[in-house]
């Protein structure tokens, strides 16, 4: 039997949007838990207060999510909603606190929107949470998140936030395609998953045209239409993959040595799509994939922002028992499994150096050749 969670009923996009929160939240609860990230509420704490109320909503808490997508953190929140009485949440800010949150809906059974502050990944879409310890090492990929009931993006904000968020976005979606392909390479494929690879095929192409405008338009703090087409392909877009491939396709090798490189502290200041951005190409470095295919990345990688080096992930030197928990945390964990064949320990280490020595190439040389 197929089943499949595509998505969100309702997605709602635009300039200013956030005043239509509480419009939103009107058919899914009356009284409101409003939770998220620190930045995030206090960027958008009035606004969203003064449309709930406008809406006759009652607004039974503003929390902290607490700064990690830890269970310690998703309990902690869960207990309060349920002490609140809450009847649905609005979850606002990046990933991790939109994760925490829908991992808070899931366990109290409690109905979401997303209010995504930044674009930095389709965690505003995906009934999935990434959990770390207290500390922010990744530990599991977990399924015990909500499905959100509505999606509400106000490029109003995105615009203003910082352009790495964006950077991160770009990364993690461009990962759509190149994991996709891999994982699904050879295999006979059900139709969803087959419109999931179009669609993360979509993905790329769409950052490809429009993702250096959208780079420049953060850059500047304005909002443009090459913005609104890569928000809804970083948000939407990407999400449906997910949604679609279900578990026969989603991330592969790249998210798997994003995994392996959180072992190393420095890595903890990086947004999750940059250091996925780098595990792209070591990727690319692990499939043997024909040298055209890397050099456009590190092409399109340098019009767009995303790390390419170990340098500019905060990483300076390396030790063998360094190497060796990178490796065995990157095989450990289940996205490597999706890769359509056996890796080593030995083949994570030396993907990562192929990559780091192509990207400090190209960052010298201005080609990797």
């Amino acid at each position: 039997m197929l089943q499949r969670n595509v998505g969100p009923p309702v997605y709602l996009r635009g300039y200013d949007t956030l005043p239509q929160i509480g419009k939103t939240t009107a058919p899914i609860g009356q009284r409101v838990l409003v939770a998220g990230g620190k930045t995030a509420l206090s960027v958008t704490e009035g606004t969203v207060i003064t449309a709930l109320e406008r809406a006759d909503l009652e607004i039974v808490g503003i929390e902290w999510y607490g700064g990690q997508c830890s269970w310690q953190n998703i309990n902690t929140l869960c207990a309060k909603a349920l002490r609140l009485k809450a009847d649905c949440i609005v979850a606002i800010g990046g990933g991790r606190a939109l994760d925490a949150i829908k991992a808070v809906g899931f366990a109290s059974g409690l109905p979401l929107i997303t209010i995504p502050t930044i674009a930095a990944t389709c965690a505003a879409w995906t009934p999935l949470a990434a959990i770390y310890d207290d500390n922010g090492q990744y530990l599991e990929f977990s399924r015990k998140a909500a499905m959100p009931s509505a999606v509400l993006v106000d490029t109003k904000i995105i615009a203003k936030a910082p352009v790495r968020f964006l950077v991160s976005g770009l990364g993690d979606t461009l990962a759509k395609w190149y994991e996709l392909a891999a994982s699904t390479r050879g295999q006979n494929l059900s139709a969803p998953v087959r419109a999931g690879l179009a669609l993360g095929k979509l993905c790329k192409d769409i950052i490809v045209e429009a993702g250096p405008s959208a780079y420049r338009s953060v850059q500047l703090g304005q909002p443009s239409e090459a913005l609104d087409q890569v928000v809804d392909t970083i948000i939407a877009i990407a999400g449906s993959v997910s949604g679609l491939g279900g578990d026969d396709a989603r991330t592969a090798a790249a998210h798997a040595i994003y995994s392996g490189l959180t072992v190393m502290d420095a890595v903890h200041d990086m947004v999750h799509g940059e250091i996925v951005g780098f595990g792209i190409l070591a990727q690319l470095a692990l499939e043997e994939r024909p040298w055209g295919e890397v050099q456009e990345f590190l092409n399109l990688a340098q019009q767009i922002g995303l790390p390419i080096t170990l340098t500019q992930l905060g990483i300076e030197e390396l030790t063998d028992n360094d190497w060796s928990r990178i490796a065995t945390l990157s095989l450990a964990v289940e996205d490597m499994a999706a890769m359509p064949f056996p890796v080593t320990e030995q083949m994570v280490i030396e993907a990562i150096q192929q990559a780091d020595s192509w990207g400090q190439a190209f960052r010298s040389e201005g080609c990797g050749g």
